[in-house]
């Protein structure tokens, strides 16, 4: 929202950037997932890189599925009073999911989610390491403080939504608009 005005301000190029990289990511993840495209199976190898990049094609698809649902985030705004805050919400709510499943699956990668063709490479190469040493205390610190801060988001952006749809007092709405 700009000022007091009550129209929303969007970019319609961000909706197409929003788009294209969930596009891009879920391509990317399927090329992967089937063997087209095994470039970053090198980091995968290369133990001396921290995990959210050796692991960065695991977090593909959650993260091209967050950012389509990102996109559509805008959309949500056209819809007005009283579902457009809520509609945000579970939008948000769905961007979160994404952005919490990419780090999951980028910090551990479950052994169903590995590729055949990484699997059978496994079982070919000894490493000299363990495959996934434990985390650092600084990734750790990293992935909590982007947890808590997504938590947070969310519980903001649903009470805003519930305030709205519920039609509660000018102070609160106005709580919730700053919020929004």
């Amino acid at each position: 929202m700009h000022g007091l005005d009550s129209t929303p301000v969007y970019d319609p190029a961000a909706i197409i950037v929003g788009i294209a990289l969930g596009a891009i990511a879920l391509t990317t993840s399927w090329a992967f997932m089937t063997g087209r495209y095994r470039r970053p199976a090198r980091q995968y190898w290369d133990s001396r890189l921290p995990w959210y990049i050796r692991n960065i094609p695991f977090g593909l698809a959650p993260l091209g599925a967050m950012f389509l649902i990102g996109s559509a985030l805008p959309l949500a705004a056209m819809l007005g009073e009283p579902w457009g805050p809520f509609a945000g919400a579970l939008l948000l709510v769905g961007v979160t999911g994404g952005f919490l499943l990419a780090l999951r699956w980028m910090s551990r990668p479950p052994r169903q989610l590995k590729p055949n063709w990484l699997r059978q490479e496994e079982v070919l190469r000894a490493p000299t390491t363990a495959p996934f040493a434990a985390l650092r205390v600084f990734d750790r610190v990293f992935v909590g403080i982007l947890v808590v801060c997504s938590v947070l988001a969310i519980g903001i952006f649903l009470f805003a939504a519930v305030v709205t749809l519920l039609g509660l007092s000018e102070s609160t709405a106005v709580i919730s608009s700053v919020a929004i």
